[in-house]
């Protein structure tokens, strides 16, 4: 189920320092968990290379907080993820994917507000690459709910479902 924003008559005031309080508190925790930070196009990267024999090899984790000013878009999500592919990929363990490294995407645009686009942007199917799985996600307004794909995938769908859980964990803390 997808949240709606309230109509603009009953919308609720969003401080101004909630994004740059939400992107510290995800990135606190974060570092708890052995990732470090660096800054890249604008989003604040938090990297993990860990080896996990489960998945049979050097996983590396990116989780990208992207803050947006005033109503995210489509195009915001979708230039983010794209941008973090990019990213995730350039700086991935040297191994080749599949061959005993894979990559987990998780790029995260923060917006005082979304458009309908946004949502649907971010509640849809994200497209796997070779050995590489991303989940985006949407959080709008202050306390509002973190948006992202939930449903069931045929190929890889016990690795997405993990993702999603461990991913909402991190956002919401």
């Amino acid at each position: 189920m997808l949240a709606v924003d309230p109509p603009a008559s009953q919308a609720v005031a969003v401080p101004d320092d909630w994004i740059a309080h939400r992107i510290a508190s995800i990135a606190r925790t974060l570092e708890g968990e052995e990732f470090e930070r660096a800054e890249v196009d604008g989003a604040l990267v938090m990297h993990r290379r860990k080896l996990q024999l489960s998945r049979f090899g050097v996983v590396d984790t990116f989780v990208s907080l992207l803050a947006v000013e005033g109503e995210a878009s489509a195009a915001d999500v979708g230039g983010h993820l794209e941008r973090a592919v990019e990213h995730a990929l350039a700086s991935k363990s040297g191994i080749p994917r599949g061959l005993g490294s894979a990559v987990e995407l998780h790029p995260v645009t923060l917006a005082a507000g979304a458009d309908e686009s946004a949502v649907d942007a971010a509640s849809s199917v994200t497209p796997n690459r070779w050995s590489m799985m991303i989940v985006p996600a949407l959080i709008h307004a202050a306390d509002g709910p973190v948006v992202m794909y939930e449903g069931r995938k045929v190929w890889g769908g016990a690795y997405h479902s993990s993702l999603v859980k461990r991913l909402r964990t991190w956002l919401e803390g």
